[in-house]
């Protein structure tokens, strides 16, 4: 048996755990959609390399939080390294940092002991507690050595450890100002706006739950074929010449469905043709919120079928349901 990731031969003690459609991680389901195509070392991988990336620092992270997924008392495990929750408002603390936190098992958004630097082209550049532990001194090269340092705490111990670091730094501040709240908002649609940088981990991750649907609905021979072969090195080695095109946005797979309206909860995958037969396309939306649109393959050159397939994971009863299509859209 080959695997469909490193196509090398296995033995079948090389395929003791099985690999799911979507991770565990946004989810079990009952009759859940798993592979038995995966040896363990690849699977060894991903969980390692890109699940407990994209499990922790992605928008999909955040709702697994939000639909309780995710127990709301593991909320600082998130690391803010892809998602970034800053205020907008021009002026000095145009950048402050935001964090999420559990309020009576409820999001609310935070403020962490952070201070602003002042870089040499006039803007502020605001670092946490954290950030500022593991920041080098070459990192501040186009940064003020003096000036105004805007320093946020809420304690007296992180505002004497933020002096320290930024003394370690060899910076001198003239004037420290204190600043504990920046009205501070429910839910993600306050006074904030929230960045989310989808970098190769990220892509790799979403490309390899289309990868495993696509091996799932049509079977694992059809994948080990060289039509796949740079999609398949991209997800498991991040060889860059496979890396796909992609787009992400906010609007809904279902049809009767719109930006305005409430969607079912669920996450939802669809395998189709794009470019009339050339390309095979697959779409992701977990918790049916932002819908991740993958390229898999580009200039298709086999032999052409009705490769169409779609489900929703129900997060409310953990069902998967087959959908439907009707003129060229889906419903359940």
């Amino acid at each position: 048996m080959k695997c469909i990731y490193c196509k090398n031969d296995k033995v079948e003690e090389d395929f003791t755990h099985k690999e799911h459609v979507i991770p565990q991680a946004f989810g079990r389901f009952k009759n859940n959609f798993t592979l038995h195509s995966v040896c363990d070392k690849c699977n060894q991988y991903f969980g390692d390399n890109l699940e407990i990336v994209f499990n922790r620092d992605s928008i999909d992270a955040v709702n697994r939080y939000k639909y309780g997924t995710k127990s709301l008392d593991k909320l600082d495990q998130i690391k803010y390294k892809n998602i970034l929750l800053i205020y907008p408002e021009p002026g000095k603390y145009y950048g402050v940092k935001f964090v999420f936190y559990n309020e009576n098992s409820k999001i609310v958004l935070d403020i962490p002991a952070q201070c602003g630097i002042k870089e040499k082209n006039g803007y502020y550049k605001y670092f946490t507690l954290n950030e500022l532990r593991i920041l080098g001194l070459k990192s501040l090269e186009e940064f003020e050595k003096e000036g105004k340092i805007f320093i946020i705490s809420k304690e007296d111990n992180e505002y004497k450890e933020i002096e320290a670091e930024l003394n370690r730094l060899g910076i001198e501040h003239i004037k420290k100002e204190e600043f504990e709240n920046l009205n501070l908002v429910e839910e993600l649609d306050g006074e904030t706006e929230l960045h989310y940088k989808i970098n190769d981990i990220i892509l790799r991750t979403i490309s390899k739950i289309g990868f495993n649907y696509l091996a799932f609905c049509i079977g694992a021979e059809f994948v080990l074929t060289e039509h796949f072969d740079e999609i398949r090195k991209y997800i498991r080695y991040g060889n860059e010449n496979g890396r796909p095109e992609f787009k992400i946005d906010n609007g809904p797979i279902l049809i009767n469905e719109n930006n305005n309206n409430m969607r079912k909860l669920g996450h939802i995958i669809v395998l189709e043709w794009g470019r009339e037969g050339l390309d095979i396309n697959v779409k992701i939306s977990l918790y049916n919120n932002f819908t991740y649109t993958v390229r898999l393959v580009k200039n298709y050159k086999g032999l052409i079928f009705d490769l169409r397939n779609g489900h929703i994971f129900n997060i409310l009863d953990k069902k998967i349901y087959k959908l439907s299509h009707f003129s060229k859209k889906l419903m359940i």
